[in-house]
């Protein structure tokens, strides 16, 4: 059999027969013959690994096997156990981390329709939910430059800000990678806002906040 060295097409098993011969030296008792069979195709894990999940934050990861006679009748986990609000679908890890979800170390285990079996250890790192710690802003003056900065803690960066109620007064500005709000503004007012960040994962929160300008 010629062997095949491509990730696509799979090498099938092959089996040979190993017969023993008498010598002057050695006898041969019964039976004389064995047969082996050579695994080639049995499943096997890729290199990829799962991504950070968040708290609150739908999660999906697609376990990389590949190999071996599929579908996979057997996956389960052989060791540790999912965060919270995780669970182990076929080859996919899926869920929302509930506020209880930790960091955990598993090891996954795949069986293909022959019985042969690989592992594998994971580990997935939980985020705690992204949150906005800035909870009132500083009153402006007419006529002189304002500048605050809001605050976030938790989730993943880089961090992206907008404004989903209200509107800032003409002269001043949200930074939307930042989270600065500068400029100087003109009139004497008070406006109700509402501010929301979205973090890389996906995960987002929000804030009502008052800004007065004296």
């Amino acid at each position: 059999m010629t062997p095949i060295f491509d990730a696509v097409t799979k090498e099938k098993n092959e089996t040979v027969i190993v017969a023993l011969q008498a010598n002057t030296a050695y006898t041969v008792g019964f039976p004389s013959t064995a047969t082996v069979t050579i695994l080639n195709n049995v499943p096997a894990f890729g290199t990829g690994t799962p991504p950070q999940a968040e708290i609150g934050v739908p999660y999906s990861f697609d376990l990389p096997v590949s190999g071996g006679e599929e579908p996979y009748p057997v996956v389960t986990i052989s060791k540790g156990a999912l965060p919270d609000g995780l669970t182990l679908s076929g080859l996919t890890i899926q869920g929302t981390p509930s506020p209880a979800a930790k960091k955990a170390s598993i090891t996954i285990k795949v069986t293909d329709q022959k019985g042969v079996s690989a592992s594998k250890k994971y580990k997935i790192t939980v985020l705690t939910a992204v949150n906005i710690a800035t909870t009132s802003l500083t009153n402006g003056q007419i006529n002189k430059a304002y500048k605050a900065t809001l605050k976030v803690t938790g989730g993943k960066k880089a961090y992206t800000w907008s404004e989903t109620s209200g509107t800032l007064p003409a002269a001043l500005t949200l930074n939307p990678a930042t989270g600065g709000i500068s400029g100087t503004p003109l009139a004497q007012t008070t406006y109700h806002l509402i501010f929301k960040v979205t973090d890389a994962l996906g995960g987002t929160d929000e804030q009502a906040l008052t800004l007065t300008i004296n």
